[in-house]
C-alpha cells in the first residue's frame, strides 16, 4: 500500500510538471502572436486553422515531456539523492527530514544582528 501511495505521489507530482509544460506551449504561442488570440482563438467556438492554435498543438507534447522529464531529473531525483529525502517508505523519516529543512531555511533566511 506503502508504494502505491508513492507512485502515486510521484505520478501526480510529475502530471502537474507536464501541465506546467502545457501551459508553456500556449505561453509561447501568446508571446510570438500576441495576447489577443485568447479572445480569437480559444473563443467560443475555436479557430482551429490559426497558426497560434496550430502552433500551440505541435509544441503540447514536447514541452510536456521537458516539464515531466524536467521534474523527475531536477526535483526528484536530486531530492533523494543530494538531499537524502526519504522519497519511499516511512513516513516519520520525511516528517523529521521537512523539519530539519524547515530549521535550515529558517536560519539562513533570518538576518544577522
Amino acid at each position: 500500500m506503502k508504494k502505491l501511495i508513492h507512485l502515486l505521489s510521484v505520478l501526480i507530482f510529475v502530471g502537474a510538471s507536464t501541465l506546467v509544460g502545457f501551459f508553456a506551449a500556449a505561453g509561447v504561442s501568446a508571446c510570438l502572436y500576441g495576447a489577443e488570440i485568447t479572445q480569437t482563438v480559444v473563443g467560443d467556438p475555436v479557430y482551429r486553422e490559426h497558426p497560434a492554435y496550430i502552433l500551440w498543438n505541435i509544441l503540447l507534447i514536447p514541452f510536456g515531456c521537458i516539464g515531466a522529464i524536467g521534474s523527475l531529473f531536477g526535483i526528484i531525483i536530486p531530492l533523494n539523492l543530494w538531499f537524502r529525502c526519504p522519497i519511499e517508505g516511512n513516513q516519520k523519516l520525511l516528517r523529521v527530514w521537512l523539519h530539519r529543512y524547515a530549521n535550515a531555511i529558517a536560519a539562513a533566511t533570518t538576518p544577522d544582528p
